[in-house]
């Protein structure tokens, strides 16, 4: 058997970012009735929130795999969501990472030279698919 992994103050300390896991990851589509009858009836996914992002453009639908969300990204019209799908089509838009203290992230990042933008959702931020080798990274409490 593997020991239980340790979760005290001092674990934490040792590491800047404050890592908890895989908050979520989202992905666009452009028939959400479909992808949400993927993600129920095929991945048996439970629906957990669902919400405008007008900054974005967008509807939000999150649902609960196992112990991380899917968030479904739709446009509503012009904006950031309705580019990317025009440019890439349905996919995986963003990883979002969970940390302990968000302010601390940003910190060891800016440290590092990452610049930070407002992620997808509000009280995420998110390192830009053009700073990141295409990939959108972004981390949230």
């Amino acid at each position: 058997p593997y020991p239980e992994p340790i979760w005290e103050d001092e674990v934490f300390a040792a590491q800047p970012m404050g890592w908890l896991g895989l908050k979520r990851y989202s992905m666009v589509v452009g028939d959400l009735a479909g992808a949400t009858e993927f993600v129920t009836g095929f991945l048996g996914g439970t629906k957990s929130y669902e919400e405008d992002r007008p900054a974005l453009g967008a509807k939000a639908v999150g649902f609960d795999l196992g112990e991380t969300v899917l968030e479904l990204l739709t446009p509503t019209g012009e904006g950031e969501i309705r580019d990317y799908l025009l440019a890439y089509r349905d996919g995986i838009r963003s990883t979002v990472f969970k940390v302990k203290d968000l302010e601390a992230a940003k910190a060891h990042l800016a440290s590092k030279g990452v610049t930070l933008r407002p992620g997808d959702a509000p009280g995420a931020l998110a390192i830009a698919a053009e700073d990141n080798a295409g990939i959108i990274f972004e981390f949230s409490e």
